[in-house]
């Protein structure tokens, strides 16, 4: 996404999270799943990680622009984050 002009980045990010968007009951059962392996105490390590959104282009831009690292415009959790978050 980074290397993308802007106009293209503006034109991608939203759909992206569109995307995602229509995604969510995935990620909501996702979670729900894992809080009910975590109340029968049955934890899965499954290494599944899930896109919950993608970073605007005026902040990719802005982080470019003071040439911060940036390894991908997705925001993601994984199911070992969404365990550790549910048990506090």
């Amino acid at each position: 996404m980074v290397k993308l002009s802007k106009e293209l980045q503006q034109l991608a990010v939203p759909q992206f999270n569109e995307a995602v968007l229509k995604s969510q009951q995935y990620y909501k059962k996702q979670v729900n799943l894992k809080a009910a392996q975590i109340a029968l105490k049955k934890p899965v390590v499954d290494g599944q990680e899930f896109t919950l959104g993608h970073l605007p282009a005026f902040f990719l831009n802005e982080l470019s622009r003071k040439n911060a690292p940036i390894y991908s415009s997705a925001v993601t959790i994984s199911s070992s984050q969404i365990e550790k978050l549910l048990t506090g």
